[in-house]
């Protein structure tokens, strides 16, 4: 047998249509394949990327409160800071000798700013949490002994509650410091 007869012969044997059916199949194997790898690979960036929003979602957020945490901490600060100078400056002036007369328009001036930070703060405080609300019971005192000063000048009474004044400025202030570390482990959780 020739070649050419031998190649007649292969094509002629390999002519059938169960060949054809096997490319058939064996194409839509492929075919088949492919579109199964890319739809779990589709699937499996959908779960990456829906992970990855989640994450950055939770980041945002954490970022957004610890801002603001922040951010109020600041303003309470720098309004405490504010009343006490001002408190401080108002005590200074009602320990001084003399007509509470002459210095009524700088107390009048002192004691509007006072009652202005005092108004602000406790409207920045939760009274729920207990360290806020023992800053605001002792703004509350802190006018109390004001007032109660207030009073002892105008009698002419030389008498000054300075170490009643100093305690309850410092349980202020550590109430302060407390709401800070408070405020700055809660920062720390959120990372």
């Amino acid at each position: 047998m020739t070649e050419i007869e031998l190649l007649q012969q292969i094509a002629d044997n390999t002519s059938t249509d169960t060949n054809l059916w096997v490319a058939v199949i064996a194409a839509s194997a492929a075919i088949s394949g492919a579109i199964v790898t890319g739809l779990l690979q589709y699937f499996t960036e959908s779960k990456r990327a829906k992970r990855a929003y989640k994450l950055e979602e939770k980041k945002l957020r954490a970022n957004i409160v610890a801002t603001e945490r922040l951010r109020w901490l600041q303003d309470v600060r720098e309004r405490l800071s504010k009343l006490y100078t001002h408190l401080d400056m108002q005590y200074s002036f009602l320990k001084r000798p003399g007509n509470p007369a002459q210095l009524q328009e700088t107390l009048d001036e002192y004691s509007f700013v006072v009652m202005q930070e005092i108004h602000h703060i406790s409207l920045l405080l939760n009274p729920e949490k207990p360290d806020q609300k023992k800053l605001k019971r002792a703004l509350a005192v802190k006018q109390k002994i004001l007032l109660q000063c207030f009073s002892r000048k105008s009698q002419q009474l030389t008498q000054i509650h300075d170490k009643r004044y100093a305690l309850v400025k410092n349980i202020a202030f550590n109430s302060l410091t407390t709401i800070g570390e408070r405020t700055w482990r809660q920062i720390k959780d959120l990372d």
